[in-house]
């Protein structure tokens, strides 16, 4: 039997109801920092993985076998929240054109600026007589 992956160890803990076990093939890859930090995306959870967080060097077993208590018997989804992509050079030229700044600048204005007008700009300034007027001025 191959050593369970991370994954298969949250199914163990919601869907399956796996009881702990000391086989190696089970514990190799059990990571309680990888547990919590999945478990924590999702919002139901949040409260459990805080009380779990309060409990200092807590073993591996005990650790999973509370999460076996108190979370629900269901296929749950944790979606992984993952660092946001940069945006193309393309657009970020466009948005250094469009507020006057560098391009440095303009991606730090990207989480502040919402998505249908950071399309409304790319389609304003992929307009073939705006991009005359731009380089007119």
């Amino acid at each position: 039997m191959a050593a369970k992956s991370l994954f298969e160890h949250l199914d163990g803990l919601t869907l399956k109801k796996e009881p702990w076990s000391d086989d190696p093939d089970f514990t190799k890859n059990y990571n309680q920092y990888m547990i919590n930090r999945f478990i924590g995306m999702n919002d139901k959870f949040l409260g459990l993985i805080e009380e779990l967080n309060m409990l200092k060097n807590i073993s591996d077993e005990v650790h999973y076998n509370f999460l076996l208590t108190y979370l629900p018997k269901t296929k749950v989804y944790f979606k992984y929240i993952s660092k946001e992509k940069v945006a193309d050079i393309n657009t970020l030229k466009i948005l250094s054109d469009y507020f006057e700044v560098p391009i440095s600048e303009a991606e730090s204005y990207l989480p502040m600026i919402p998505r249908d007008l950071i399309e409304e700009l790319i389609r304003m300034y992929d307009d073939p007589e705006i991009k005359k007027s731009k380089k007119r001025n």
